[in-house]
């Protein structure tokens, strides 16, 4: 083998041996149209609407159970560095310590009970500074895996 084509060989070979580079997230974090283009994108609903509180979140649904993503620290460009997956069932009634048998032994969903028998499990995470998409698509996995095992355990 000739040099250059050696020397060709050995730089093809070093670049196959790095590592991914990870794709970072917008400066200040995800607008909520992003956040339903990338649902959508991972073949998930994704639907842009206020609630009864007037805060703008977007829908979605895995396995059977409707959830949603709330914004949190959002600034003037409609940019929000803290994202809140929530899901949320009425009419339980738990067994008393179920939910902090839950919250106790598990740490990606934390569960409560509110007024009238209303559960809830939420999930948050931090987008910015410093998320990437990869991150991003880690906390859904970890969101609709985490979910199903909730929704288990207060027996829905």
């Amino acid at each position: 083998m000739k040099l250059p084509a050696l020397a060709a060989t050995l730089a093809l070979a070093a670049l196959a041996a790095l590592p991914a580079q990870a794709r970072d997230l917008p400066a200040g974090g995800l607008t909520r149209a992003e956040v339903a283009q990338w649902l959508q994108g991972h073949g998930y609903k994704a639907q842009t609407h206020d609630d009864s509180e007037g805060n703008s979140i977007v829908s979605s649904a895995s396995d059977g159970v409707n959830w949603d993503i709330y914004f949190y620290d959002c600034g003037k460009t409609g940019r929000c560095a803290s994202l809140q997956y929530a899901a949320g069932w009425s009419g339980l009634s738990l067994a008393d310590g179920t939910l902090n048998t839950w919250n106790h032994g598990n740490r990606y969903i934390r569960g409560y009970q509110a007024a009238k028998g209303a559960v809830w499990g939420e999930y948050d995470i931090d987008v910015s500074p410093g998320g990437t998409w990869e991150q991003l698509d880690h906390s859904l996995e970890r969101w609709t895996g985490a979910l199903s095992q909730f929704k288990d355990a207060i027996g829905q």
